[in-house]
């Protein structure tokens, strides 16, 4: 397994068991936080996490297919997450796999059903 499919794996293994995996311990990161405001309306920080090869794990997770591209806020890296996600789901990967839109949280059922419907407007 790549480097960043072991941090994906071990990132996954954290939020499921609630604990630290075992995988990224001493591993060395980097925290960049959003320009302007470091949290969001709800008051989660807004951070973009660094592997210590330069490489960001945010980004990361999106093009594999294990996570959405935040669409509600705007952000630095909004539409190039929004790409990898596109293409994560073109090819299939990582929950785009087999995920049918009921599957989909709400906020992402409403964008999506908002999309198609203003694609069926007329120009």
């Amino acid at each position: 397994m790549d480097p960043i499919t072991e941090t994906l794996v071990a990132y996954n293994k954290y939020l499921r068991d609630g604990g630290e995996p075992a995988e990224s311990k001493g591993k060395p990161v980097r925290l960049v936080l959003s320009t302007g405001r470091s949290r969001d309306k709800y008051g989660r920080l807004l951070a973009y996490v660094y592997l210590d090869s330069e490489v960001m794990l945010n980004e990361e997770i999106i093009a594999q297919g294990y996570g959405y591209a935040e669409r509600r806020f705007r952000h630095p890296w909004r539409e190039r997450f929004v790409q990898l996600e596109q293409r994560a789901e073109k090819r299939r990967i990582g929950l785009w796999q087999d995920v049918k839109s009921e599957q989909m949280p709400a906020w992402r059922q409403r964008l999506d059903c908002w999309r198609e419907d203003a694609a069926a407007i007329p120009d």
